[in-house]
């Protein structure tokens, strides 16, 4: 898969503004076009989001941006969510459970997706024979879920410690790069002034080094805009996109956690279901048809409380599985963003040094 996310244009309506953005794909899996293009706005890849962790339980999915509604037109933030938007997506195509499934397929090819995306919501909210799945995890009188696994009871203690150091590097970070537009407005300001001064006839050699030093001020403005947009996009936004997927975990957790008491209230039904058929046997001949009747209902509920147990025990892999696999692309995102972050902080320096040498 390669996949784009750009040309973001914003669109006012009656209800509402807001930005759609271009959604490129080119690929060489069977089941999808070789080439599509299809306009998609903020709340498609939510919906996108929120598909897959209906249709993937125990499934890590790669989370979008947060909502923010504060300065959500301004063009630093597009940009940002435009980055943050293109890597959900190829993250989605890299995981091979996720790249199959029919939503993303929709999302990325589909020219009607707003009919088509309402169609599936439909289709997924009818309820099966036994009540569907969401139904059946909506029961009133729920046994308490007490975690009988230990890696599970460590893990979420790792992850909530990795959310709080998370959040406190954020706002370090938005400190740091608060502080560069503030130098850079700061030395705008100075570079105005300093150009105002320059037009002031008093000496044309202290004229033309006032000048001149006022172009050196806007290249040095430059320098540290650009450099705090660049700290946006790479330690900010993987800090940010870290922090939801920690969200995206904590789903994961409370699946788990719903489908031991789907388990729970099914292996109780069945409990009651044995109970009766023994009261019906001990009633001796008198009751041989409701005999048959009872046990092929004790039948079927032993059948459902098996695959409700299979169930609980196979999403426990599978967010195993999917944590190690989280946690492994965590450190290469984190060493790639932080060497990056030096480097243009590296960088800068010596663009600003030269800048002064050359004045």
């Amino acid at each position: 898969f390669d996949i784009s996310v750009g040309d973001p244009t914003r669109i006012s309506d009656i209800t509402s503004a807001h930005i759609v953005y271009l959604v490129h794909t080119s690929t060489n899996a069977p089941e999808f076009a070789t080439e599509s293009s299809v306009s998609r706005r903020y709340k498609d890849f939510r919906w996108l989001y929120h598909a897959l962790e209906d249709n993937n339980p125990g499934v890590i999915v790669p989370p979008p941006p947060e909502k923010q509604f504060v300065g959500r037109f301004d063009d630093d933030f597009i940009e940002t969510r435009r980055i943050a938007l293109e890597k959900m997506l190829q993250k989605i195509a890299e995981h091979p459970r996720l790249q199959l499934d029919p939503s993303f397929k929709l999302f990325l090819q589909s020219e009607t997706f707003a009919v088509d995306a309402k169609h599936i919501v439909r289709e997924n909210d009818v309820p099966t024979s036994s009540g569907g799945f969401m139904n059946s995890l909506g029961f009133g009188f729920a046994p308490k879920f007490v975690e009988s696994d230990e890696w599970f009871t460590d893990t979420k203690v790792y992850a909530e410690d990795l959310a709080a150091q998370l959040g406190v590097m954020s706002k370090s970070v938005d400190a740091i790069v608060a502080q560069r537009k503030d130098l850079a407005q700061a030395t705008s300001s100075l570079s105005e002034s300093l150009h105002e001064l320059a037009g002031v006839e008093i000496s044309r050699s202290l004229s033309e080094l006032i000048a001149n030093l006022a172009m050196a001020e806007d290249r040095i403005k430059a320098v540290y805009e650009r450099q705090s947009m660049q700290d946006m996009m790479t330690i900010g936004a993987t800090i940010e996109e870290y922090i939801c997927y920690i969200g995206s975990f904590r789903h994961t957790l409370d699946q788990r956690q719903k489908l031991f008491l789907n388990w729970q209230q099914l292996d109780a039904e069945l409990n009651r279901k044995r109970s009766a058929l023994d009261k019906i046997r001990r009633q001796g001949r008198t009751q041989q048809d409701k005999l048959a009747q009872q046990q092929t209902e004790v039948t079927k509920a032993e059948a459902k409380a098996a695959q409700a147990k299979v169930a609980f025990e196979e999403i426990g892999g599978v967010i195993k599985k999917e944590f190690k696999r989280l946690d492994s692309a965590r450190k290469s995102d984190f060493h790639q963003s932080i060497e990056t972050f030096l480097e243009s902080a590296v960088e800068a320096q010596k663009e600003a040094i030269e800048i002064w040498e050359t004045f």
